[in-house]
Parts: structure tokens; sequence; C-alpha cells
């Protein structure tokens, strides 16, 4: 892999440079942004191997320019969900990834002014590679979406039917919309498709349920062929076990909101993390991100963020004194000895934990019989 960034760019010139053509199965490429610049009036075709993480997810571009004015193309892959921008979708699709999208800019090579739309000749081509995370279950009703520089929180079909199913790719045909323009692109899924891009998860909250019970709720706004949800606990965050699997509604195809909960049974004084798993119906799934929950004691105290790694903050305590506290680390060695004055005033108390190495940490406020204690993670910004 070639790791760039946009201060340590990679970039090509056409009349010099060759590029691999990659599929999604490829193991080397370009991590990070990737330029290519164009200087021809001829109808040129750009293979950009670029991926992000372990994903390789290449691009082809074939433009068409006016002018031998050099133009630099400049393609980045993400890791992300498209569903999670909220942009507006076409009446032709029902919904877009929320594994990848690319962006490409094409701006002037000398200046680089932003040029979307400057020097080019009718409709271009974009080819995208999908894998098994992208969930295509029918490459028939995969298109190729985009947004526009006028448009820029609205998504555009510009056509496109996948190879295979599971991993592919899939060329845009400007179909029903042309492809005339650069933005952000993404994959689509058509209104006759059962393609699982979508499943758009409103919110997902832990809290207790009494003092021992942990109460999951989440909700979901459009659901596609989803088989259901999987709940996973931790200690560490990090190594998380089932706790229960709750199925969809119906027939796991959705475009009303659903309600889902689940109780679990917790222990006195422990911290847990929690993760939801969705999962499809053809075995391709996705994780939301992780909650954490402490003792459901009454008047314990709750920290926030958990993990951290700048600042704790400390609510639920009504004490009216100097008030020490210590952090042990898993060895026991008390790390830090302070104090700080709660009252029944202060809402917040904030405890600076920039200093702390990565790991595992106990914070016991407090002495004697009037002790309050609470574990936390320290992780690396």
């Amino acid at each position: 892999k070639i790791i760039t960034s946009s201060t340590g760019l990679l970039f090509l010139m056409d009349e010099t440079c060759t590029t691999p053509a990659l599929t999604y199965a490829s193991t080397s490429y370009v991590d990070g942004p990737l330029r290519y610049d164009v200087s021809t009036t001829a109808i040129q075709s750009l293979n950009f191997p670029v991926g992000k993480g372990s994903d390789c997810r290449p691009v082809i571009l074939t433009v068409n320019h006016t002018t031998g004015t050099s133009y630099s193309y400049k393609t980045e892959v993400f890791n992300s969900s498209a569903v999670a921008l909220g942009w507006g979708l076409p009446s032709t699709v029902t919904g877009v990834s929320y594994v990848h999208w690319w962006d490409i800019d094409r701006t002037t090579t000398i200046g680089g002014a932003s040029t979307p739309t400057t020097a080019l000749s009718g409709t271009q081509t974009i080819t995208l590679y999908y894998g098994a995370n992208d969930g295509v279950t029918t490459p028939t009703a995969l298109t190729v979406c985009k947004n526009t520089f006028s448009t820029l929180t609205t998504w555009i079909d510009i056509g496109g039917t996948g190879a295979t199913v599971t991993s592919g790719s899939v060329t845009s045909t400007s179909l029903p919309t042309a492809f005339n323009s650069f933005s952000r692109f993404t994959l689509g899924n058509k209104i006759t498709g059962n393609n699982p891009l979508p499943i758009e998860l409103l919110n997902f909250n832990v809290k207790c349920s009494g003092k021992d019970n942990a109460l999951l709720e989440w909700s979901t706004a459009s659901e596609t062929n989803n088989q259901g949800y999987e709940i996973q606990r931790s200690s560490d965050a990090v190594n998380f076990d089932k706790v229960n699997f709750v199925n969809s509604y119906g027939t796991g195809n959705s475009q009303v909101t659903q309600y889902y909960s689940l109780t679990d049974q917790i222990s006195k004084n422990e911290l847990i993390y929690y993760r939801l798993k969705q999962v499809d119906k053809n075995g391709a799934f996705n994780y939301y991100p992780i909650q954490s929950l402490n003792s459901c004691e009454p008047n314990n105290f709750s920290l926030y963020p958990n993990p951290t790694n700048e600042k704790l903050e400390i609510s639920g305590l009504n004490l009216s004194a100097q008030v020490p506290y210590i952090i042990i680390n898993t060895l026991g060695q008390v790390v830090k000895s302070e104090s700080f004055l709660s009252n029944q005033d202060t809402t917040t108390i904030n405890i600076n934990v920039s200093d702390l190495s990565e790991g595992f940490y106990t914070l016991i406020i407090g002495e004697g019989t009037e002790k309050h204690i609470q574990k936390f993670i320290v992780k690396q910004k």
C-alpha cells in the first residue's frame, strides 16, 4: 500500500504513468487521495487504484475534454456512511450505501481552481467497485449516485447495473440523469431492488431500568432486507459477546419508523459496553457506535465520555466538602491523587486525564464508607 494525505499527495502524469486495473480483491493500492493530470482532447480512461483501510475500491473514469488544457482529478474513497449525510434521494432510488463513498475533485492543474464542468464534452462515465461488505444482493438494481456542485445535499441517479452478486463493479450510464460534473459518488439501490444498502438507524440508547437491569432502545427510519439485530456486551470495549438477537419486524423491509428494545441483567458496580450489530438476510452485517453504562446502583455517579482521551465529566454526586479522589491503574498503582469541592449546586465536575497512558483505570472518590467507585478507559487520540 501507498499511504497518502492532502499534504503528502501522489500525482500521476498522463503522458508518463501507467496504472494497474485493480478489483475489489486487490491488496496493493493507494490508501488516501490520488491525483491524475490530464491534458488531451481525446477521450481518455483513467484508472485510480485506490482503497481505504482493508477495502480496495478502485475507480475507473472515462473523460472527454474539449481543450488541451491540463486538468487534475483527485480521487479518494472513504469508509463512511452516505446515509448518515442525510441528503435527499431521487425518486428512482430507495437508499444509498452505509459503507463507502468516493470524492472526485476536478481542478485546473496550474492554479488549482475548481472546475467541476469546464471543458467537458457530453457525458462522462465512472466505474465503482464493491465487495462483500457493501451488501449487494441484487446487482441488476444497483446504480451510481452523485451530488452536484450546485446542489450539494441532494443525490442524483446517473444509472448503472452491477455485474455480479456480492462483489463486482457498476458503471454509470447517464440515465436517468446525466453525469457531466464532478463531486461525491456512492452506490444506490433502485426502487426495483432489494440491495440492503440502507439500514437508517435513528438512535441507540442504553439506560438503567431499576438497579439490576440495563434497558437498550433503538429505532430505525428505514430497513431493507433486514434480518435483525444482535446485541453484544463487553467489559473492555474491545472483546464483545452476544447477549441476544432481536428479529426485525415483518419482512425486514420498512419505510416507517420501527422501535426496538431489550432488557439485560447487570451486576452491581459494573461498567458495561454495548454494541448493536445489524444483520442482513444474506449474512452481511454492520456495527453501530458503542454505548456504555455504569452501575445502576442508586446515588452512584456517572462518567462521560467513557472511553476518553482528555477529560472525565462527573455528574450525580451530592457532596458538600473538599473531596479527595484517586485514580488507580490495573497494577493497583495510584497514578493521580487530588481533590475537588462538590456540592448540590454543582452539576458537573471535570477531571483532566490527558496525561494518562492508554489503558483501564479505576476512579475512587471519597474515603471510608463514603467511597464512590467507577471504572473507565483512556484511549489514545
